[in-house]
C-alpha cells in the first residue's frame, strides 16, 4: 500500500530534478527518511529485460515494465513509502 502524496512532497520531487515521479517511483523522492536512498529500501527489485544483464532496478510498489521507463536509480533520494531493507 502506497501513502497518499501531498504537494508539498510532489513539488520537492520537481525539484529535485524528477518532474515524472510518478511513472518509476511509489511516492515523490526525497519525501523519504532524511539520508536514505532506493538502495538500501526493501521494496527495490533488480530486474533483468528478456534474460539480459545487466540488472535494471525497479520498485515493487509500482507497476512496472520490462522497459527503461520504470526503472530507478539507487542513489535517489528514497520516498515515504521507504522501508529498510535488512539484507542490505
Amino acid at each position: 500500500m502506497t501513502l497518499p502524496i501531498t504537494a508539498e512532497a510532489h513539488a520537492r520531487a520537481v525539484a529535485l530534478g524528477f518532474p515524472k515521479w510518478h511513472r518509476n517511483y511509489a511516492g515523490p523522492p526525497g519525501s523519504g527518511p532524511p539520508g536514505t536512498t532506493c538502495r538500501t529500501c526493501a521494496f527495490k527489485t533488480a530486474s533483468d529485460r528478456h534474460n539480459i544483464p545487466p540488472k535494471h532496478l525497479k520498485c515493487d510498489l509500482v507497476k512496472f515494465t520490462h522497459g527503461d521507463a520504470t526503472d530507478i536509480k539507487a542513489g535517489t533520494p528514497s520516498c515515504q513509502n521507504y522501508r529498510h531493507d535488512n539484507a542490505t
